[in-house]
């Protein structure tokens, strides 16, 4: 039972990562100039991808498949 509610956890989790990366590209290119860190790009990859890493965890546990 823990397993489908850690699973569950996990995949919201992902989801809330991903768009809250999605926000943050959309600010960074409406608002980002020379000021901006050229480190934001791979800190927006890495953030999507983390959602994307915690999805496919949330997946794997709610099926125990890991």
């Amino acid at each position: 039972m823990w397993e489908r509610i850690v699973g569950v956890l996990f995949v919201l989790l992902g989801i809330w990562q991903m768009v809250v990366s999605k926000r943050y590209g959309h600010q960074v290119t409406h608002h980002g100039n020379a000021a901006t860190s050229s480190f934001s790009l791979l800190a927006l990859a890495d953030s999507f991808y983390l959602g994307i890493m915690f999805v496919g965890i949330g997946i794997a546990t709610f099926f125990m498949q890991f």
